[in-house]
């Protein structure tokens, strides 16, 4: 079957009832658009739990190792080999460092 449907002053377009029926699209669904030469390929994009579920075998495996960015930052440090790591800590201001290394040099 084939379906049309009008594009607004906005470039929105409603999708017939029977097409989102048969491919499964429902309201607050994201949808991904291809261009492929002289048409485009609608598909329905994944949420992120049904990504997960997708990728489950390609995931590490157990409960996520920290809860946050900073703990995860904070391990990431802590496990750094010591000649890694200086002694003299490093306090950045935005576009201090620039200033004072042009201006002196």
């Amino acid at each position: 079957m084939r379906y049309s449907s009008k594009m607004t002053t906005k470039g929105q377009v409603t999708i017939p009832a029977e097409v989102r029926e048969a491919l499964g699209f429902g309201t607050g669904d994201m949808l991904a658009f291809e261009v492929r030469g002289d048409y485009v390929v609608v598909t329905r994009r994944l949420t992120f739990e049904e990504a997960l579920e997708k990728n489950k075998d390609i995931l590490p495996k157990g409960p996520p190792r920290f809860a946050t960015d900073d703990e995860a930052i904070a391990d990431y440090f802590d496990n750094l080999p010591p000649k890694n790591l200086s002694d003299t800590p490093i306090i950045a201001v935005a576009g201090s460092w620039r200033r004072r290394h042009t201006d002196a040099g």
